[in-house]
């Protein structure tokens, strides 16, 4: 009984490695799935930037064991997850920065105060950290960089 269990967890499995790219999909077969999903990500502190799948992007964070944040921690924050880095995205990041070297109590330690870094991802690396059950690399789920304003608002 318990292989034919695990049996049917793989097949479920192979089936969501096709979807990947289909958050909800995901979301809603890992959180039927009986796994240890949620350590998986346990370190990670994760800011949800202007998506209007936020909702589906919190379950799949929630499934990993990752900790959602209401706004950017400076050194605290691991990742941003967004479809898109607009100009404002980039803004917030660059203003952070600034008041990190801003707050260093002399020239010396301006120059070597550590950037902020956070890395910029798409949902869909959540997506596939779970698919996958291990931390995929997320040079390939960047999203793409836009220019204007207009841009991103469409």
């Amino acid at each position: 009984m318990l292989n034919d269990l695990r049996g049917k967890e793989l097949k479920e499995r192979k089936k969501l490695e096709k979807s990947v790219n289909n958050l909800a999909t995901v979301a809603d077969v890992c959180a039927k799935l009986d796994t240890n999903d949620a350590l998986l990500l346990a370190d990670e502190v994760l800011f949800i930037y202007d998506s209007e799948e936020a909702e589906v992007i919190e379950k799949l964070a929630n499934l990993t064991g990752a900790t959602i944040v209401d706004e950017i921690i400076p050194y605290l924050t691991t990742r941003i997850i967004c479809t898109k880095q607009t100009p404002h995205l980039r803004s917030i990041i660059n203003s952070l920065h600034s008041r990190a070297v801003e707050g260093a109590v002399s020239n010396k330690a301006a120059l070597t105060t550590d950037a902020i870094s956070v890395e910029i991802t798409t949902p869909e690396w959540l997506s596939a950290c779970l698919v996958k059950q291990i931390v995929v690399d997320a040079g390939e789920y960047k999203p793409p960089i836009v220019s204007t304003t207009k841009n991103s608002e469409e």
